[in-house]
């Protein structure tokens, strides 16, 4: 017996070594695949940053020598969409310094974020405190919301402890008055106190709203002004203007049932002017040709009048055409597919292929190049 011979014992031994070698390498390739493809599906579920909040200070603590002016004014434009949360803010500042009462040299500058949202925004805090000094400031807000939101009248508190020192009265003019804690707007509180001419605190809130989905706050031209002959004017507003969601694209896909009106191109139903066409059918005239042989023509007359072209309606014939014409004339347009989840059916997709691959190179193969011997 050759020692080297191939008996089915170590055939079979062989054979078993081999199939556990490609069972592991196949659970290998699958297990990777399966990493890979989990990997890279947690890497889309990271959660987008929140939107910033934007603070804006300007025109602080500014031109408090005697006889110096200030003015400022600041506009801001915010853009919040409520289901998808992009956002998007616009910052514009007018800014003068120089001599009071008097026209200022001026600076403006433009700043746009396309993540960030400017909620707050304080400007002439403590400024133009000097003997003489004019204080001047305006911010308006403007928040553009797409969706909806809750909406309630700005809170307001301003001109509280202001115009005291002297002066003939009234010498604070403001428009609304309010005392509000924690209020949407706080200006001209303490300011224009170290006497001088009347009506020197001018301050008014135009119409002003704050939304749930977007509060924001103004503080301006508090502790301003107090110098003798001191003079502060100042306005705000907060306005928020709301649009529907950008849906037109669903209802423009109510459009294509204006493709119900290539049902009135069932007109093509007037394809039975094809039996028209079917005038040849009238070769059923050349059935008249029996018309000729008189005397042969008698056993044929009784058949032939029932297949006079004028009596045969085409109806009967091309009913089935209908349907058959009907569905290409429609206008050109498709009817919307059903949406899927591409990224599952890809993930299924690739799976299958790999495994298939894998499982093909798996068949079985002769084990070496030598074939069973039968044993002595």
């Amino acid at each position: 017996m050759n020692p080297l011979a191939l008996t089915p014992a170590r055939f079979s031994v062989a054979r078993r070594a081999s199939v556990a070698s490609r069972r592991a390498s196949l659970a290998g390739a699958m297990l990777l695949l399966a990493a890979t493809f989990i990997v890279s599906w947690q890497t889309t579920l990271v959660p987008q940053a929140a939107a910033a909040s934007v603070a804006v200070n300007r025109c602080n603590g500014t031109d408090n020598a005697g006889g110096q002016g200030v003015e400022c004014e600041v506009t801001v434009t915010n853009t919040l969409n409520v289901a998808t949360g992009a956002t998007s803010t616009s910052v514009t500042v007018r800014e003068c310094h120089g001599p009071a009462n008097s026209a200022l040299p001026c600076t403006t500058s433009t700043t746009s974020s396309p993540n960030d949202l400017t909620t707050s925004v304080t400007v002439c805090e403590g400024s133009g405190n000097g003997g003489g000094g004019s204080v001047a400031c305006t911010v308006r807000i403007l928040n553009n919301i797409t969706g909806t939101a809750a909406t309630s009248p700005a809170t307001i508190n301003q001109c509280n402890g202001s115009g005291a020192g002297g002066g003939t009265a009234p010498t604070v003019v403001c428009n609304p008055a309010g005392a509000a804690p924690s209020a949407t707007i706080t200006q001209c509180n303490d300011s224009g106190n170290g006497g001088g001419a009347t009506m020197r605190v001018r301050c008014t809130v135009d119409p002003s709203t704050q939304a749930s989905a977007l509060p924001v706050t103004i503080t301006q031209c508090n502790g301003s002004g107090n110098g003798g002959g001191g003079v502060v004017t100042c306005v705000s507003s907060v306005v928020n203007r709301f649009q529907a969601p950008a849906s037109p694209s669903p209802s423009a896909s109510a459009t294509p049932s204006a493709s119900a009106t290539p049902t009135a191109s069932v007109t093509p139903s007037a394809i039975t002017s094809p039996p028209a066409s079917l005038s040849p059918t009238a070769i059923a005239s050349p059935s008249a040709v029996p018309v000729p042989p008189t005397p042969s023509a008698e056993p044929f007359p009784p058949v032939l009048t029932p297949v006079d072209p004028a009596l045969e309606p085409p109806v009967p014939v091309f009913p089935d055409a209908i349907p058959v014409n009907a569905p290409p004339v429609a206008g050109g347009t498709s009817l919307p597919r059903a949406g899927s989840d591409s990224d599952s059916l890809a993930l299924a997709g690739l799976l299958a292929m790999a495994l298939g691959a894998l499982m093909c190179s798996a068949r079985e193969r002769p084990v070496g190049r030598h074939r069973v011997r039968a044993t002595a």
